[in-house]
Formats: structure tokens, sequence, C-alpha cells
């Protein structure tokens, strides 16, 4: 079914056939395989090139790695009831396409955990979400993450059991195996998403103690404290329609309901109660031609409804992939039962028996027919979802004013933008509202031709588009419009604005685009002249009188930062101007510029920081690059209170952090080490570094051998490995040796042992008096170090009894949670 655009644009007007989804999952459980089923149905991709041509994975690297690292649109046309046809889809007439057609907007975003951001950016233009979930793997933890992020943004959910076939071939597992194992997957998606609505509620209960939220309620007739926690059903119900089984891979799925169609005449049920009892312990009896509910202790003598009409038809047109079998008669007897009219004697004669196999399957249960039709009867649309996303979108404006009262005017103006956002107005007079979630770079030459402009003089040269969506109005190409950023108040319109003019609209089609001249609301689209006013993300409108969208929210944040610089210090001008365009072009990555003039990339992880590499050296910059190895941050300023510069006493501070999810929070308090212990450590600041420079050597097995030996024997009565905080803020480990240094230690601990005991870590403090003993001994010991390194570096492993030894040493045995590091560790949560 190949389908003109003038056809999509038509589709653009009637708001209650547009579904905008996203499909959401873990990496490699299938999301962009379902995707390329779906194109398929268009008439976009042959059918022999399904799940191998990976359509929406436009990038080189993508192909190769075999991962979707970018969020990509494509818009298609539903036609329920097409794929059963003999024709299939093309058979349909242009009056029927206009007259029961549906436009769905599809984002395939990434399952990787370091392309996290581009999930937040595909949910926030949906509606609703697929959520794919391998039979094999189960709900894994970027599967709980995908959820989070669609329960934050307010998108309805569906769930596909992706890779039954799996199942089958790799697992073996005998149907009713499989029914359990399926019906936990199931059973544990529903109990995330049944946390969230739990954390909802607990939320709701504390905001209701609040002053303001008491008065509100008793203003619209509520009492104080009342919260819903009456147990609701699961979200995931297979009898409701909601969830879809199937193998990308092979191109089937089915849902509850279109084998209780099939199968109702068969067995003369009636089509909805046999819907509702295929799923749960219910049997049916043949003789009685009744549908019985399993007791528990009947569990053996009666197979499940799901078990005996979804299941064991499966495993048994699965048999045909084992050696031996006869293909062609244990499929032309399915394909007579089933009166699958369109396989044909040439198809069941292919000579391997996979490929007569998802003929088969594909024409009897088409995957593009189950996911679409699920998420057109399951998923809203961009109208009947607008009023329970305006809450997240556009938060109270008393919270984002601040108290501010505003004139009149424009008051009924901001109300007004409001009111478009929450019904999703598609009048030409409404209010224009556009999210723009991630700014995208193209190619020049990618962008299609309009008659009366020169072609580019840079046919690769980097143009910005912005990937957003209509949330209210119409939005017409060339129209002059407002930019908002996070920070901009209506209330000061001069601040945080800027006005440009739109130079192109864009229907995304995966790898290619189609030029618009308007679109109204609800729909997904790419915008382009504003490449120099948006940085990531931002809010469009056609009036200074609206509040900007909220900022999208990321589940983590760039934890590996590397430093790069130009091979040729000429070239700095274009790495600046590169760094620019990368940081526009990736939603989630940070640059910034140190004080000693160092640009620091910080990426998400190690698949990411190579991506944005890569794209800043091919792209971007194009020039030769010098990357440092990862850097880790690391600040200290440690001081007891009677140390502190200029008499400035100051509580301990209690560093609070909370991870990016919000789920963790950790509250740590530094302290400095005793004084007597620092000063240990410089008088001997040779003698360490001899240490470590004999420890870090090139080890031998006998060395590591004798090492591991020495460790086990001298930890007998200590605790292990001891890290030793120097004056100069460097952290390093020493652990404990044995053999010629022996006399060295002995020493040390004598001069160790000769410090004055304070009484608590107050007086610990105090400097280390001289000693002249104790730095003779420290000198002796550091010449029978050097002397005994070049030949008996097998026993030179390490000397922190020197300085570790905590029966004396004061702060060594401190107050609860303390340990011999100086570092106070409180609870986390």
């Amino acid at each position: 079914m190949n389908v003109a655009v003038e056809r999509l644009c038509g589709l653009q007007q009637h708001t209650a056939r547009i579904r905008n989804i996203c499909i959401l999952a873990h990496v490699d459980h299938g999301k962009t395989t379902l995707s390329d089923h779906l194109i398929a149905s268009n008439g976009l991709i042959h059918p022999k090139l399904v799940g191998e041509m990976r359509y929406l994975d436009s990038r080189d690297d993508e192909q190769a790695r075999g991962i979707t690292m970018k969020s990509s649109s494509i818009s298609l046309l539903y036609v329920p009831g097409a794929a059963y046809r003999p024709e299939g889809p093309r058979s349909c007439s242009e009056e029927e396409k206009a007259a029961e057609g549906y436009l769905i907007n599809l984002i395939d975003s990434p399952g990787h955990v370091d392309f996290c951001s581009e999930v937040s950016t595909a949910a926030r233009l949906s509606d609703g979400a697929l959520v794919l979930v391998d039979a094999v793997e189960g709900v894994c933890i970027q599967t709980h993450a995908v959820l989070r992020q669609a329960w934050e943004e307010k998108v309805q959910l569906c769930l596909v059991v992706n890779k039954i076939d799996r199942l089958i071939l790799e697992l073996q597992l005998q149907p009713h195996e499989a029914y359990d194992r399926i019906k936990g997957i199931i059973t544990q998606v529903n109990m995330i998403v049944s946390a969230f609505e739990s954390e909802s509620f607990m939320s709701e209960a504390d905001a209701v103690l609040a002053h303001e939220n008491i008065k509100a309620n008793a203003d619209a007739g509520t009492q104080p404290g009342e919260v819903d926690l009456e147990d609701k059903e699961d979200h995931f119900q297979p009898q409701l329609g909601n969830v879809a089984f199937a193998s990308a891979h092979d191109g089937w799925a089915f849902r509850i309901s279109q084998l209780a169609k099939q199968y109702a005449d068969k067995l003369g049920c009636n089509a909805f109660g046999l819907e509702q009892a295929l799923w749960g312990d219910y049997a049916f009896q043949a003789k009685t031609k009744r549908i019985i509910k399993i007791k528990p202790d009947q569990t053996h003598k009666h197979k499940p409804l799901f078990v005996q009409l979804a299941l064991e038809p499966l495993w048994k047109l699965y048999e045909v992939c084992n050696l031996g079998t006869d293909v062609a008669a244990v499929l032309s007897k399915a394909v007579k039962s089933l009166g699958l009219t369109q396989i044909t004697d040439r198809v069941l004669m292919h000579p391997d028996a996979r490929t007569v196999l998802r003929s088969v399957l594909k024409a009897w249960l088409p995957l593009s027919e189950a996911v679409l039709s699920m998420a057109v009867e399951h998923l809203p649309d961009p109208a009947s979802a607008a009023p329970g996303r305006l809450a997240r979108l556009l938060p109270p404006q008393q919270l984002h004013l601040k108290g501010v009262q505003l004139p009149k005017d424009l008051q009924q103006a901001l109300d007004s933008a409001e009111h478009g956002v929450g019904s999703c107005n598609t009048s030409p007079e409404a209010p224009c509202v556009v999210y723009v979630s991630k700014m995208v770079a193209v190619p020049a030459a990618a962008l299609p031709r309009q008659e009366g402009r020169p072609p580019p003089q840079d046919p690769s040269q980097e143009v910005f588009l912005a990937f957003g969506r209509v949330f209210s109005g119409v939005l017409k190409d060339g129209q002059s419009v407002h930019v908002l950023s996070v920070a901009y108040n209506p209330a000061q319109p001069h601040l945080q604005r800027q006005i440009h003019q739109v130079d192109g609209l864009y229907l995304m089609m995966g790898r290619g685009l189609d030029r618009l001249q308007q679109v109204p609301a609800g729909n997904v689209i790419a915008i382009g002249g504003l490449g120099t006013a948006i940085l990531k993300s931002a809010t469009i409108t056609s009036s200074p009188a609206c509040r900007p969208l909220a900022p999208m929210l990321f589940q983590a944040a760039p934890i590996v930062r590397v430093a790069v610089e130009a091979a040729l210090p000429s070239e700095l001008p274009r790495l600046v101007e590169g760094l620019r365009l990368l940081n526009r072009a990736d939603p989630f990555l940070e640059v910034t510029l140190q004080d000693k003039g160092e640009y620091v990339l910080g990426a998400a992880g190690e698949v990411h920081l190579e991506t944005v590499i890569k794209d800043l050296k091919e792209r971007f910059a194009r020039i030769q690059l010098q990357v440092s190895p990862p850097l880790v941050a690391f600040r200290e300023s440690v001081f007891l209170q009677s140390e502190s510069p200029e008499a400035i006493v100051k509580p301990p501070k209690v560093i609070e952090a909370t991870t990016a999810n919000g789920v963790c929070t950790m509250r740590i308090k530094a302290v400095a080490l005793p004084g007597p212990v620092a000063t240990a450590l410089d008088e001997n600041a040779d003698l360490i570094r001899m240490t470590l420079t004999a420890t870090n050597s090139s080890p031998n097995e006998e060395r590591t051998e004798s090492s591991s030996t020495a460790l086990s024997e001298s930890t007998a009565d200590t605790s292990g490995d001891t890290e030793v905080v120097g004056t100069d803020q460097q952290i390093c480990s020493i652990t404990r040796g044995s053999g010629a240094v022996q006399d060295a230690k002995s020493k040390l601990e004598i001069a160790a042992d000769s410090v004055p005991q304070p009484a608590d870590d107050e007086s610990s403090s105090a400097q280390l008096p001289a000693n002249d003993e104790s730095s003779s001994a420290a000198a002796e010991a550091s010449q029978a170090a050097a002397e005994n390194s070049s030949s008996s570096q097998d026993q030179c492993h390490s000397m922190a009894e020197a300085v570790s030894d905590a029966e004396g040493m004061p702060g060594s045995q401190g107050g609860q949670g303390t340990d011999h590091r100086g570092f106070n560790i409180l609870q986390g949560k």
C-alpha cells in the first residue's frame, strides 16, 4: 500500500484519527524489527528485507552496531482489516483510505542506556507507547526505565510480548510452560506500573497536608486528606486487548480478540464471552461446548484456553523446523483449515522450512494488523490525551509566575493558550504552541529541493531541523514565531525570547523528508529556519503571551568526561565551531570550557562518547582530534575547625546528592586526618613513593603468588588495604608487605608509637613534635628500602603498617561511621 503524502496531509486535519505513538523497550528486544513490519505494511520496504533493512536506523554506526542510537519518526497509514485481505493493504482504494484510514505517527526510540535521552524526546511528543518485552529475557533494567519515562510524561501504554518463537526453538518449552512464563512477565510489568501509581498516591497524600492544597480542597467541597486508595485493576490485561503476543522476527502477532473472532464460529461460542475466557483459568468442554472455570485442584485435568487455542497451534506449526518433517504436508493442512487462500503451492514448496513457516504465519496472524489495531483502540488521539497531559506540560501558573499579578488582557491571553494546549485546538485562530524536543542535523542535500532556490553550495553541510509537535493552533511555513526558553516569564516578555521566521515544514519519513505548507495541532513535524535560535529544546508560540512548556526529564546524567583538542593548533576555530554544532545536535551531551582552556565533553557512557567523538570528527568539526583518557572530577578541601583558615569556625558540612531518577539519595561528610598521621605521611613521602614504585612494577607470576600469600598472612590482625590521604590531596592505595623491608617497617612503627596520644579528635589536630629519633629512623628506613628495592622487589610490596596501625593513632577508632581514612559516611537512602 503505497501512500501519497497528500493523503497523509489530509488525515492530519482529522484529530480523532491520529495516533502519536513511540516504541519503547530494552536494547535488542525487537523495536526496530517491529517498526520494519509496520513500515512494510505501507509498501516502503520489500517483505524480504523486513528485519534486515532496519529502515529507521539511518546512521552507518547504527547499522554496524545493530542498535538504535537516535529516535526517528515516520508517518504511516492504517486501514483496519486491510492486512487480512488476500491482496493485502494494496487492495484499499483511495476513497477507503480517506474514509476509514488512520494516521500513525510512529517514533522508534533507542533501548541502550547510553541513549536514554532520546527516549525522553520521543515520549514528550507521543500520546501513547508500545512497550516491548522479550519473552526470554523478561523485564530488564531499561524496561523499567522506559516505563518510568512514559509514566512521567503521562503517556498511555500497550504491551507487546515479543520473541515468543525463542520459547519454542531456543528454550524448547512446552505450551503450558510458555504460558506460565508469559503470565509472569505480564504480572511483573503490572507490578512496576502499580508501583508508579503508589508513588503518585503518596505524593498526593503529602500534597494534601500542605496549606494551599487543604484550602483548595475545602473550596472544591472535598475533605482534606481524602486520597483514593481503592485497589485498581491491573493495567495490562490480555482479555481487554491492550496486550499483544508477537514474534517480530517471523512477522506474526495476535491479540485475544483476534483469536476469539476466529474460533467463535468453530466452537459455537459467543465471541465476547470467548474473548474474556481466553486468558485466565478457563477451559473448554468439547462435549457440552461450555467454558468452565478451572478449580485449583483440577489444574492437571484441564488446559487453559490460551494454551489450547493459541499456543498449541503455534507449537505444532513450528514443528516444521525440526529435521525430517514434511513441511508441505504439515503446512498445507494448516493453510486449508485456516482458509489462507493467498498461500499457494509454490510458496509451500520453498526449500527453506522457516521461510515457508513465516509466509503462513504472516498470512494467518499479520503483525501490523494486531499492533496497529491495538494502538487505534487503546491509545488515545491527541484531543483525548491533551487534558490528562496538561498538568505535566504546563504546571500551575502560580509556581511559574511566582505570585506576580498579570494585567487582565495578558492573563486572558495566557488562559487562551493553555486552553488550546489542553484541548488540542486545531483552529487557525487558536494560539499556536509547538514544543521542540531536540534538534536534528541532516545534510543539506537531504532537504527537498524547492523551486526557485539554488542547490546548496556544500551538499554535506549540516542543516538543523527542530523536531517537535504542534500542541495548539496551526503552524504555517514562513510564519513569524516567538522562541521561548525554559526560563521565559510572560510578565517580562523582553527576556529569554527570540523572534524568528519558519523556513520550511517537513513531514519526517524515516530517512526522507517531505515538505508541507501547514501543520495543525496534534501532529509531529520538523521545522527549518530555527537552527540558530534553539540550542537543544524550546517552546515556539505565535504570541509572547504564553508560558513555555515544562522541560523534559532525563533518567540519567553525564558520567563520562573527556578533554578534546585539535591535533593542529591552527584548527582550534574549527574545533570550537564543531563543538557548538555538536552541542546543539545531541540533547544529552554537555560541552564545558575549563579554567585551563580545555574543552570537556560529558556523555552518558562509552558508546555515547564514541558516537559524539565520531560525529565531531566526521560531521561537525572535520578535523583530527586528540582525546584524553576519561576524566574524573576530584575536588577536596577538608580541614579541622581548629585549623580553619582565618579562624573561621564552620560546622562539618554534609554533602547530599540525588541520582537523576530520584531513587537514591546519598549524604557524605568528610573530616580531616589526625595531625600526627598527616605529619608521618609527609615526613616519609620518599619512602612511600619508592614503595609504590616497586609495587607498580611489572610483576611475574611468582611475585603475584608471594604477594597474595604475604597479604593473606598480614591481614590476620587487620582489615586489608588501607587508603592513605596526604596533604597534597592525592589518594594512594598501599597494601601490606613483608620481607627485607620489615626492619624499616619496625623502625617506622617505633616512630609512630612515640607520637603523643591526644584525648579526642579536636586535640588530634596538634602537629607531631620534631623527634630526632623518628627522623633518623625514617632516614635509615628510606636508605634500607632503596638498597633492597632493586634486588628484593618480590618482598617490597607495601609498608602501610608504618602509618596505618591504629592502636595508638587518634581518630582511627573514632566515632560511629568513621573509618581509618577519615571519611564519615552517613546513612544513604
